[in-house]
């Protein structure tokens, strides 16, 4: 969406990041694909650094599944009542 240019048109924008190391391996293990695949595929992109800077939340993927649904509901609670939407129509995880 950021290096499309479409951050602008989906605002709030949520960034997810996580260090590269978690990163690489978790795409490995997902894609099949070799360190060396998708260390290139992340060189293609804009590094999340950058990403982060531009988003309006910034969603910490590096803990465990339950932290980072913890924190996505409450990103997901702070986006809807800033924009008049009552968060109890969405269930937590």
């Amino acid at each position: 969406m950021i290096e499309s240019g479409l951050a602008e048109l989906l605002r709030p924008l949520v960034v997810v990041v996580v260090d590269e190391a978690t990163q690489l391996e978790r795409s490995m293990r997902r894609d099949g694909a070799t360190r060396e695949q998708i260390a290139a595929r992340i060189r293609a992109q804009l590094p999340l650094a950058d990403k982060a800077k531009l988003a309006d939340h910034v969603l910490d993927n590096s803990g465990s599944l339950g932290a980072t649904r913890a924190e996505a509901d409450r990103i997901l609670d702070h986006i809807a009542r800033g924009l008049g939407i009552d968060p109890a129509r969405y269930p937590s995880g």
